[in-house]
């Protein structure tokens, strides 16, 4: 009983750390960057909109017209907000080497293809469209995204988004919106999957789960819009 209450606890520490590292990567000084292979934040969100709609358009396998009813609305939505920071693009748990400790650490991040110079609140809303809690029910419709942020001790997805405002200082309003963003970006991440799929072009199990996880997608980035 003991051992289980001390592995809460460490996994409770390392959902801290998470939320931790994520704020540490938007307090990099970018004046170094602006000039180099990372871009310029300005006019990010227009950019990245336009990239993934472009990118829906090259890889999907279906005609999806809620797709296109929350782009639109992310576009009359966008946030006018000049905040930028360096942005990993695709910062989630299993794109970090864990260091389980004592004490439990993150040890480095990993895989920054998608790493750019943006508004950092795309990367809370990206981190928080993979975080599964217990008792959302349009995540038992994903089972292509693993759940292990439902195990005893880790944080919920409110607990880390406070745990991120606290080490961050950071304003987060507009946070829905930034996660409707990441909802249609993983889908359309989903999709190009699932169409490589269909034409045979994917090595392994668990591809015929990722199709079904793109309509979902869209819905709830719709649902957080409708609300917010």
């Amino acid at each position: 009983m003991a051992q289980h209450r001390v592995l809460d606890l460490e996994i409770h520490w390392l959902s801290d750390r998470l939320a931790a590292m994520l704020a540490a990567i938007h307090r990099v000084d970018i004046t170094a960057l602006r000039a180099g292979a990372f871009g310029r934040p300005e006019g990010f969100l227009g950019r990245q909109l336009t990239r993934w709609r472009r990118q829906w358009e090259h890889s999907h396998t279906r005609e999806l017209p809620d797709l296109d009813r929350l782009v639109a609305r992310l576009e009359a939505r966008r946030p006018d907000s000049h905040d930028a920071a360096l942005v990993h693009g695709d910062f989630r748990l299993d794109n970090t080497l864990v260091h389980m400790g004592p004490p439990v650490g993150i040890a480095a991040v990993v895989d920054w293809e998608m790493s750019t110079l943006g508004h950092p609140l795309a990367d809370l809303g990206m981190t928080l469209t993979y975080w599964a809690d217990r008792d959302d029910e349009l995540r038992r419709d994903m089972s292509t995204i693993p759940p292990v942020t439902t195990v005893d001790g880790f944080y919920t997805s409110a607990e880390f988004t406070a745990a991120y405002a606290r080490h961050s200082g950071r304003d987060l309003t507009d946070l829905d919106f930034y996660v409707a963003f990441g909802c249609f970006k993983l889908a359309v991440i989903l999709e190009g999957i699932h169409a490589r799929h269909l034409s045979h072009n994917t090595v392994g199990e668990g591809f015929d789960d990722v199709g079904p996880a793109v309509p979902v997608l869209v819905e709830r980035g719709l649902r957080l819009l409708a609300a917010s």
